[in-house]
C-alpha cells in the first residue's frame, strides 16, 4: 500500500453511507485479508484475527459500554445471523447509536446501557429481516431508530437496571466518592445513580453539577424512583441512601419532608449539624464557593 496511515484513516472517515454499510463475506476459510500498513512494513490481517483482537471487541461489563461498543455489538449480531461482516464504520455508527438512544429516551422516558442492549437484541429478534429486505438486502444502523420497532419494544420492555450485584453489595467509603464516580453512573441513567448512591447524592449532584433547578431535579428523581419501585428496587435505593448518611446539612438540597415522601425510612437523621461531616462530598458544594 502506498498511502500512509493518516491518509487511510481520512479516507475511511469520508466513506459514503453506502460504503459504510458494504458487507464483506466471511465464508471460512476463504476470508479476504485486510491490509494494514505501519511505518516499518506492510502486513496482512484476516477478519478472523480482527475478531480475536481486543481492539475490535466489546467490553465485558455492559454499563461501561460506549457508543463504539454498541456499534461493534451490532456488527457481531449481524455477522452471527447472516454470516456476513457488517462494516459498521465506527465514526458514523457511533452517531447513529446516539440517535437510537434519543428515540428510546423520548419513547420510554429513560435509556441506560441495559435498555439499549435489550432493544438491540429485540430488534435483531423481530425486525432485522424485514428491515434488510426493504432496503434491498442492505442494513443501515440508523433504521433501528424507526418508530415502529421502538414503539413495540416500549410496550413489552420491563426495566432491568444496568447495575450488577457487585455495585449493590460493595462497601464504598463515603470519603472516597468523587465527582467522577457520580458522573460515570449519571451517564448510564438516573435509575443507576439512585441504585448505587441513593437519593440524597443523586439529587444534589443534578442540582450542583448538571444545573438542574430544584423543581426539575425533584421531578426527574421522583420519576426514576417510581420506575424502580415498580420493579421492586426501592429497598436498594433506601439502603444506599442510609448507608452514605449522615450528610452535611449545607448541601444544596436538604428538604427532609421531600425525602420522607420518597420513603419514610429516610428521615431527618440522615443530615448532621456541626463540622463532623463538613468535608464529605465537598465537590457537591463547590458551586457555592
Amino acid at each position: 500500500m502506498g498511502k500512509d496511515v493518516e491518509s487511510i484513516l481520512k479516507k475511511a472517515v469520508n466513506k459514503s453511507k453506502d460504503e459504510v454499510n458494504e458487507k464483506v463475506k466471511s465464508e471460512h476459510p476463504k476470508v479476504a485479508p485486510v491490509k494494514l500498513e505501519n511505518s516499518k512494513k506492510s502486513r496482512e490481517i484476516s477478519y478472523d484475527q480482527i475478531k480475536g483482537s481486543t481492539s475490535f471487541r466489546t467490553r465485558e461489563y455492559v454499563p461501561e459500554w460506549t457508543n463504539r461498543d454498541f456499534a461493534l455489538y451490532i456488527s457481531e449480531k449481524f455477522s452471527e445471523r447472516y454470516d456476513e461482516f457488517l462494516d459498521v464504520g465506527l465514526v458514523s455508527s457511533t452517531l447513529y447509536i446516539g440517535h437510537i438512544r434519543k428515540r428510546l429516551l423520548d419513547t420510554i422516558g429513560f435509556c441506560d446501557n441495559a435498555t439499549l442492549k435489550s432493544y438491540v437484541d429485540y430488534f435483531f429478534d423481530n425486525y432485522i429481516d424485514a428491515t434488510k429486505q426493504r432496503a434491498g438486502g442492505k442494513f443501515y444502523i440508523n433504521s433501528m431508530r424507526d418508530k415502529k420497532p421502538v414503539s413495540d419494544f416500549s410496550k413489552i420492555y420491563q426495566y432491568n437496571p444496568s447495575i450488577d450485584k457487585k455495585d449493590l453489595t460493595e462497601r464504598i467509603d463515603p470519603s472516597n466518592i468523587t465527582e467522577e464516580d457520580l458522573e460515570n453512573t449519571y451517564i448510564l441513567s438516573n435509575e443507576s445513580m439512585l441504585l448505587k448512591y441513593g437519593v440524597v447524592l443523586t439529587i444534589n449532584y443534578l442540582i450542583s453539577k448538571k444545573s438542574y433547578n430544584k423543581e426539575k431535579a425533584c421531578k426527574d428523581v421522583f420519576g426514576a424512583v417510581d420506575r424502580i419501585r415498580k420493579n421492586s428496587g426501592i429497598n436498594i435505593v433506601v439502603n444506599k441512601t442510609l448507608y452514605f448518611a449522615p450528610y452535611p446539612d449545607d448541601l444544596d438540597f436538604c428538604d427532609v419532608e421531600w425525602f420522607v415522601e420518597i420513603d419514610k425510612r429516610i428521615d431527618a437523621s440522615i443530615f448532621t449539624k456541626g463540622n463532623k461531616k463538613k468535608k464529605l462530598y465537598q465537590f457537591l458544594r463547590e458551586s457555592k464557593n
